[in-house]
């Protein structure tokens, strides 16, 4: 495929096919050839980088990938990320509601992970709403509530955020996040399902 501005890669999953006989691209996402950037300053402009460098973020233990949606997704596993990522797409197609990043902040995340992943989501004005899914065992429910908790108090951005807390002392992590008094931000989900359509509700202004 030949495309102007030149992408090296163009990604786009998953497709799907309605009874309706619609076809519906879930998410979609491009590569470009950076060294041809120069020759597309409106691609150039349209390319937002965190204020944390890679390496930085690689050095806290976070993988951070855009993706151009409105959801972002952040987990202490890969796995778990993409599960919140399939979710989302999955449900979000009727309202063209797609991922806004992966973020993945690695299996023994400690609270300045949490707070440093979760700025850098911030930071991006697309996201309309987070899922934050997380498994309690190595990362620690109550590091991940004071981390969030300082992201929080440090933004400016008011962005609804959906938790799903499961495993070793979540019921710890959710006492301090209700205590912090972000009730109006922050709701719980039981579900990976209920979190994404909680999310999307959030996405959509409800």
């Amino acid at each position: 495929m030949r495309s102007s501005p030149p992408t090296c890669s163009l990604h786009l999953e998953p497709v799907i096919y309605t009874e309706a006989g619609i076809w519906y691209v879930g998410s979609a996402r491009s590569i470009f050839d950076g060294a041809a950037l120069f020759r597309h300053p409106e691609v150039a402009n349209a390319i937002s980088e965190p204020s944390i460098g890679p390496r930085s973020l690689k050095a806290l233990g976070i993988t951070y990938i855009k993706l151009g949606g409105q959801i972002a997704c952040i987990a202490n596993g890969a796995g778990l990320a993409m599960a919140a990522m399939d979710a989302v797409t999955r449900l979000g197609v009727p309202y063209n509601i797609t991922p806004a990043s992966f973020v993945d902040i690695g299996g023994s995340a400690r609270s300045e992970t949490v707070r440093t992943a979760l700025g850098v989501v911030l930071e991006d004005a697309a996201v309309l709403s987070i899922i934050l899914n997380v498994f309690g065992g190595l990362t620690r429910p109550d590091d991940v509530a004071q981390g969030l908790i300082g992201a929080y108090s440090s933004s400016m951005r008011t962005v609804p955020v959906v938790i799903r807390l499961h495993g070793s002392a979540a019921q710890a992590g959710s006492t301090l996040i209700q205590a912090a008094g972000l009730d109006s931000l922050v709701t719980f989900a039981d579900s990976l399902d209920n979190a994404a359509s909680r999310a999307l509700t959030a996405a959509r202004g409800g």
